[in-house]
Parts: structure tokens; C-alpha cells; sequence
């Protein structure tokens, strides 16, 4: 069954458990044929990306005098860090609202599961808070320097691929350490790799050694993705050794994520 998701716009009225968000009169209609169904919420933030942020259900809708419209999300839970989706933001409306395969809702509902440490939990949410202040610029900047070092390459794979718009048709843009947990938004905090990749690091089925080896949990590794690892099993290095993954986040990689799932 296809879930809903819905964005956020201005800040929202918010209640102990319900959210009230303005809705455009399509979005309102497809809000009403989904009551009391699950529907994530996301920021989407122009140029940039989009955030899952939340769940909840839609309980109902108010028509304002004025014509303005707001979709009511009752038994509303925030994420405790928001889940980044270039792919989403890229799909035709996501501005306005997104229609979700099932497999993909239930995955943004296991990483948003994830555990984190209150330290952590607390740096992502004064991230977070300053995110949509940062420049569209950087972001831009940072996503297409990436994807130039490893001369759109696939860091596990090695496949190359051909320039594209952004976001890339075919290869991800991913964090070593997510943003919502402290990365900086620097090249070398992020990896170029195919879309069948992006979960398993996210959950730390696999992850990268001191001497960039790749180390992979092979029982939760599906063989189909371990098939397409590079055969020497050696992350793939840009040349100039400056855009190189740092050490250290490759460090609180495997101490955080691989070591802990």
C-alpha cells in the first residue's frame, strides 16, 4: 500500500501529540482519502535536501474562511534525528507532497529507530536547528566536489557513471558521519556510492578500515550486495589524496555504526 508523506512549510502549530500543517487543495484531497493512516512528515528545504522528520496519522482537515487549508496529524512522534533523502527530493512535487512504496516507509522507519546517545541526540538537534540556515550554495558546492574527486565513481562498487543533473540519476551523495550526528559538511565526510549501498552503511552492514578495507557483517549483507563490493574489497580513493575520507570520521563510523548494529 502507498503511504503519504507531507511537508512542512512554515513552522507548525504543534500540540503535545497533533500537528496542524497547510496544505494545498490537492494535497488536502489526498490527506482526507488517508484518514487514520500512518503519513511521515518532512522538512524540504530548496536546493538542498529533504528530512524525514516525524510520524504520525491524519485525524482530519481544517477549511479556513479565507480558503486557506491545514491537514490535522494526531498521535504526531518526532524522529530523534531527522532522515536526509536526496532521492525523494528529487521526485516530481516533493515540495508538495510524496507518495511512498511501503518498503521504502518501512525503511525510513528503521533508521529512524536507530539508537543515539544524548550527546548525540543534542548535537543533531542544534544542527538541525541551524541547517536551513546554511547557504543552498555550500550544500551545492560540497554534493558536486564530491562527485568530481571520485570522477563519479561509486567508492564500494568502482562503477563509474556519466556527469548528470544533480541530484545524480545513479549515485548517492553519502555521509560517513551523518550530519544530524555531527559530521561536517566537508568532501571528506562523504562517499559516492550506488543506491543498493546507501542502506546497508546507513546501518552499519558494512564499513571502512584504518587501511581502507572494507569490513562487512556478511550475515546481515544481502550476497547480492556483496557481489557488487569491489573484488579486492578496498574502498576506492580519489587521486589527490586532500579529498580522501577523513580518518577519524571513518573511526566514529565503526565505533558508532558498525560496532553497534
Amino acid at each position: 500500500m502507498v503511504k503519504l508523506a507531507l511537508p512542512l512549510g512554515r513552522e507548525p502549530e504543534l500540540g503535545r501529540s497533533l500537528v496542524l500543517i497547510d496544505v494545498d487543495k490537492r494535497t488536502s484531497q489526498q490527506a482526507f482519502a488517508r484518514l487514520d493512516e500512518p503519513v511521515l512528515l518532512y522538512r524540504y528545504v530548496p536546493k538542498v535536501m529533504l528530512h524525514f522528520i516525524g510520524k504520525g496519522r491524519v485525524v482530519g482537515l481544517h477549511l479556513g474562511r479565507d480558503g486557506s487549508r491545514q491537514a490535522a496529524i494526531g498521535h504526531y512522534t518526532a524522529f530523534i534525528s531527522p532522515i536526509s533523502d536526496g532521492a525523494a527530493f528529487a521526485e516530481p512535487g516533493a515540495s508538495r507532497l510524496l507518495s511512498l512504496s511501503e518498503e521504502r516507509y518501512e525503511e525510513i522507519m528503521q533508521l529512524a529507530e536507530l539508537p543515539m546517545t544524548t550527546v548525540e541526540a543534542a548535537e543533531q538537534a542544534a544542527r538541525f536547528a541551524s541547517e536551513e540556515r546554511t547557504s543552498p550554495e555550500i550544500y551545492v558546492a560540497v554534493y558536486d566536489q564530491v562527485l568530481r574527486a571520485w570522477d563519479y565513481r561509486c567508492a564500494l562498487t568502482g562503477v563509474q557513471f556519466n556527469p548528470a543533473g544533480r541530484p545524480h540519476p545513479k549515485l548517492h551523495v553519502v555521509a560517513i558521519r551523518a550530519r544530524d550526528r555531527g559530521g561536517p559538511l566537508h568532501v571528506r565526510n562523504f562517499l559516492p556510492m550506488v543506491g543498493n549501498l546507501v542502506k546497508p552503511w546507513r546501518l552499519g552492514h558494512l564499513t571502512i578500515s584504518p587501511d581502507h578495507r572494507m569490513w562487512a557483517d556478511l550475515s546481515r549483507l544481502d550476497p547480492e550486495v556483496q557481489n557488487m563490493l569491489r573484488p579486492e574489497f578496498r574502498l576506492l580513493l580519489p587521486e589527490n589524496p586532500d579529498d580522501w575520507p577523513d580518518p577519524e570520521l571513518l573511526a566514529w563510523h565503526r565505533l558508532n555504526v558498525f560496532s553497534q548494529n
